[in-house]
């Protein structure tokens, strides 16, 4: 519905024409009304009418000058004039200042309807043109928008480093870029747990670089370019016509820096590369960027990398052949039961990584390829290695944004690694003197003796075996041998002096006191209750 004020000093003709016309049929609201032109002008500043019908003479401001500054001030109103006979030349003056017409007092409702209805199809045909109009322009602005993020990731790829090739594109976009000087930044998030940028953290870092010192808010000197690399990365591309200092990138680095922190609540590094010349050769300086900015897994109080300050080294033999060797001292220090030979193990690893800084990718498949050896050891023994490929810690190792974090998750690993397999070579060395007994019941078999045997410390050895079965080593030992004397009992081809030493009893009288004790009755009453 569209909006209507009338404008009169006559209290009657105001209260006639609003409650007298059937204003609804002709696409209208119920009328606002005024009566004079300084109380109409309050009402058009707060409701904004499509339509105002003013009389001319009225006290205070009159209808002439309420239609000027209607004409100058709100010149999408539209305006009809209502007047007197007398007042002819009035409407004509008013009709220059764009009045669409005059009604002449007194007025009929069929005047009225002719002219609000022609007023109020004007009015939807008007509607519908701008909101074409707008949509015209919200698509050209995203064809637009979609040509000049084409445009810049084929900048970004190194497409248009070709001569003539950028220069081609920019006059094809009707782009203002400076194309002389560029250079390419590269942000990354940093810190222990990074997490995924927000998703218009692009736009709102550009709108801010554009707005600061030297950006294309000023004068269009530098020309600023912020693209979403992916779901943790940013790049930014900087045009200029003069070449750029040093100075220049390291304040804008930095602002860029502050920027996106603020923004995304996260701590970033900063690649910078080289300026380039021409400007199609961005790609190349964003490049240097990206290898910049990986300095910063080994640094943890990330700031700006340059281009020129790049140490990460290469993957020579040596390194290899050190990580081979690493694998083999992890698996010996794993097998112990004791967390100081596993620390120096690492300790010694990472350190190497942090002097000879490796890059960052292969740094990490390396150490999650050790992780695996270290698995498989539990695995190869038919341990449990419950799920640890696919716990959400294990798969975090690739997604660490330093090299002090890859460490402490390794070393969280380890220990599970570790206490796993200390139970399961635990299980190990006590099945294997259960087994040494059941073989040698009728041997002289001592604790320390079969320790030593194992290279197992007696006092470890023993606490281990009570730990896992129950009972002592002796008392162990002395049931296996109860048990199978009274196998043997239960026949009559042996004398109870005979089945004793055969279980390793060499004194009668104790073997009869254990097996008393052990069964509730003496080797005889129980033989002669097996053939009851």
């Amino acid at each position: 519905m569209y909006k209507l004020l009338i404008v009169d000093d006559e209290e009657i003709i105001r209260t006639g024409l609003q409650q007298g016309i059937d204003w609804e049929a002709m696409g209208f609201a119920p009328p606002l009304t005024a009566g004079n032109g300084q109380e109409a002008l309050g009402i058009i500043a707060g409701e904004s009418p499509h339509v105002v019908l003013t009389d001319i003479r009225m006290p205070g401001m009159d209808g002439l000058e309420l239609l000027a500054r209607i004409h100058r001030e709100y010149p999408l109103i539209r305006t009809v004039i209502l007047s007197g006979y007398n007042d002819f030349e009035y409407a004509r003056q008013g009709m220059a200042f764009g009045a669409e017409t005059y009604l002449l007092k007194p007025t009929t409702n069929r005047e009225i309807l002719e002219t609000f209805t022609r007023l109020g199809d004007d009015l939807r045909q008007e509607e519908g043109q701008r909101q074409q109009q707008e949509e015209w322009r919200q698509r050209s602005l995203q064809v637009h928008s979609l040509e000049l993020d084409r445009f810049f990731r084929r900048l970004v790829q190194g497409d248009l480093h070709e001569p003539g090739r950028f220069d081609e594109e920019v006059r094809h976009l009707q782009l203002r870029i400076p194309s002389r000087w560029s250079c390419g930044f590269v942000l990354e998030p940093c810190g222990e747990k990074p997490g995924t940028l927000p998703e218009d953290l692009a736009e709102r870092l550009q709108a801010r670089l554009e707005s600061g010192p030297g950006g294309s808010g000023e004068g269009g000197r530098l020309l600023l370019r912020v693209l979403a690399q992916d779901a943790n990365s940013l790049a930014i591309l900087l045009f200029q016509e003069n070449p750029i200092s040093l100075a220049q990138l390291d304040r804008l680095a930095g602002l860029a820096v502050r920027e996106a922190s603020q923004a995304s609540g996260q701590a970033f590094a900063c690649g910078v590369g080289p300026p380039a010349s021409p400007s199609g050769r961005v790609a190349e300086s964003l490049a240097k960027s990206r290898k910049a900015v990986r300095m910063a897994y080994y640094d943890d109080a990330p700031h700006l990398y340059h281009w020129d300050r790049i140490v990460i080294g290469p993957v020579t033999p040596d390194l290899e052949e050190s990580v081979r060797k690493t694998g083999d001292e992890l698996l010996a220090a794993l097998r112990q039961s004791r967390e100081e030979p596993l620390a120096t193990v690492l300790d010694a690893y990472f350190g190497r990584m942090r002097k000879w800084k490796p890059d960052p990718d292969w740094l990490v498949e390396t150490t999650v390829l050790l992780m695996n050896r270290c698995i498989q050891l539990l695995e190869d023994l038919s341990a449990d290695a419950g799920g640890i490929r696919e716990s959400a810690s294990f798969r975090s190792l690739s997604r660490c944004a330093t090299l002090t974090c890859l460490k402490n998750k390794v070393s969280d690993q380890c220990r599970i690694i570790q206490a796993r397999l200390g139970e399961e070579l635990g299980s190990e060395v006590v099945r294997r003197a259960i087994a040494y007994l059941r073989e040698n019941l009728g041997s002289r078999v001592r604790l320390e003796d079969y320790a030593a045997s194992q290279f197992l410390n007696a006092s470890y050895f023993s606490a281990h075996f009570k730990e896992k079965t129950g009972i002592s080593f002796t008392a162990y030992l002395n049931n296996l041998r109860i048990e199978q004397a009274m196998r043997l009992l239960a026949r009559h081809d042996h004398h109870i002096s005979e089945i004793a030493e055969q279980v390793g009893f060499y004194d009668t009288a104790h073997f009869c006191r254990v097996f008393k004790r052990v069964v509730g009755q003496t080797p005889l009453e129980y033989r002669k209750r097996q053939f009851l």
